[in-house]
């Protein structure tokens, strides 16, 4: 099975430090009729690289793009 991911770069909510990584993201739905309808939320975590403190939050990824939200 293929796996998903999507470049993400954020700044750490506590350090500050900006993190450039590659995230895993859910699956597109290909069984949806309409490119509109393939996108998937699911819960993601994140570490950062500099604290190492771990970030849990929601991922919408679509067809298009990917947006983490925590």
């Amino acid at each position: 099975m293929q796996g998903f991911t999507s470049h993400m770069i954020w700044a750490g909510p506590e350090c500050e430090h900006f993190n450039d990584q590659e995230i895993s993201v859910p699956e597109l739905d290909f069984s949806a009729e309409k490119m509109s309808d393939m996108g998937v939320n699911d819960q993601i975590e994140i570490e950062c690289e500099k604290c190492e403190t771990v970030y849990s939050g929601d991922v919408f990824d679509d067809f298009s793009s990917a947006q983490a939200i925590r």
